[in-house]
């Protein structure tokens, strides 16, 4: 009976490893995502999740249990230096330097009088992992690669009180020529779009947040061949 026992420990977790599957797919240009589903139900995610930039560093860590996080999750800025670390089973922010090493600058809009005690919005995962999540050279307009200069780019972010996305905005400006583009959202399955949202006076409240950058001309290929950006700092 013993060894009955013995045996059937042994392959227990074999057994659990058996009832589910890797999936592995591109989030953006520069993020693919690695994460188990059970074989019973392909929407269920269960185990072990974690995304990768462009060269393959880890920029997000963490677990599901029954298709939700859970436990604290982990978040890796530029130079695979934390960012942040979020507890998914008490929603509380343990640890936040968002900015640190960052290539992206965040500014923020909250409508409010004067006198509004206000509290800005906070990006889960950091404002690098949200600019990574729109940015494709491929969005970038010709007009705007012809300049062969600089290129700025700006993400405005529309954040609802819920903490969810509405609509974003990308705008791009090289020498004299500045374009605006809407951004389509793809769903945040995977909620690495989420925000804690604004407060004012306590209570929930819309704001639009502002990421930006600016690329360098020789690191946008024209024909085709577009280069990839990653968390890593030039």
């Amino acid at each position: 009976m013993k060894k009955i026992t013995a045996l059937a420990l042994l392959l227990a977790p074999l057994a659990v490893m058996s009832q589910d599957k890797l999936v592995k797919k591109k989030v953006s240009l520069n993020l693919t995502e690695q994460y188990h589903v059970l074989n019973t139900d392909k929407d269920v995610r269960q185990g072990l999740y974690m995304v990768t930039d462009a060269e393959g560093g880890a920029v997000v860590r963490g677990k599901y249990e029954n298709n939700k996080k859970t436990g604290t999750w982990m978040f890796y800025g530029p130079d695979n230096k934390l960012v942040q670390q979020y507890d998914y089973n008490n929603s509380k922010m343990l640890y936040t330097n968002q900015d640190s090493g960052s290539y992206v600058k965040t500014e923020y809009s909250i409508p409010a009088s004067d006198k509004a005690e206000v509290q800005t919005p906070v990006k889960i995962g950091g404002s690098t992992l949200a600019f990574l999540s729109f940015y494709n050279t491929k969005d970038i307009p010709p007009s705007i690669i012809k300049e062969k200069s600089d290129i700025n780019i700006t993400y405005t972010i529309n954040v609802e009180p819920s903490g969810q996305i509405s609509s974003v905005y990308a705008d791009y400006e090289s020498g004299f020529t500045k374009e605006r583009r809407k951004v389509y959202v793809k769903p945040n399955s995977s909620g690495l779009l989420d925000f804690i949202p604004a407060k004012v006076d306590g209570k929930e409240a819309k704001s639009t947040v502002m990421l930006s950058t600016t690329i360098q001309s020789d690191k946008i290929r024209v024909y085709g061949n577009y280069e990839n950006m990653s968390t890593q700092k030039n």
